[in-house]
């Protein structure tokens, strides 16, 4: 499917080289294909094309933390979220590659914004839970890995708490 969509992406590409929507979409693509620089590539081109696309950015982040290429990760969120302040999703995620770089109290901050603005984001809560872990705040950590499991029970397999965790 994916393929397809590639060879279809191609075709807009070859036809109209500086329709930046095409790249974004050409990148996500890459990224369900687990080709994760070749994304970032067309992120690139996205962004220069579409500078004041948020969605670009965020999505090149995406690819970089897949890549574990954390700091650079946060560099996007951070102008994802410049262009779009709102956007929960971005918040989780730079929290997630803070928490990577043990930021933990920048983790934390923006994941409580995340949770305040999508109080249902279930993985803000399971990375929270995670930085709460990483600062030895038990309790906290153990409420948020159980309430990402209660949002979404997929979780449940990676909120095992860790050896000094309490589960309540």
């Amino acid at each position: 499917m994916f393929d397809e969509a590639l060879v279809d992406l191609e075709q807009v590409i070859e036809l109209e080289p500086s329709f930046g929507p095409a790249y974004l979409a050409r990148g996500d693509a890459y990224v369900q294909t687990g080709e994760h620089a070749l994304a970032i590539a067309d992120y690139d081109r996205a962004i220069e094309l579409q500078p004041k696309n948020p969605a670009a950015y965020y999505a090149r982040g995406q690819a970089r933390a897949a890549l574990r290429e954390y700091r650079h990760a946060v560099e996007d969120y951070d102008h994802s979220l410049d262009l779009d302040p709102g956007h929960a999703r971005a918040l989780a995620c730079r929290g997630s590659a803070r928490e990577k770089i043990g930021e933990y109290a920048e983790a934390i901050h923006d994941l409580d914004r995340a949770i305040a603005l999508d109080p249902n984001l279930a993985i803000a809560y399971y990375n929270r839970g995670l930085a709460y872990g990483s600062l030895g705040e038990y309790d906290r950590a153990s409420r948020d890995l159980n309430k990402a499991v209660e949002l979404d029970p997929s979780l449940s397999s990676q909120a095992q708490p860790s050896p000094g965790m309490v589960a309540g």
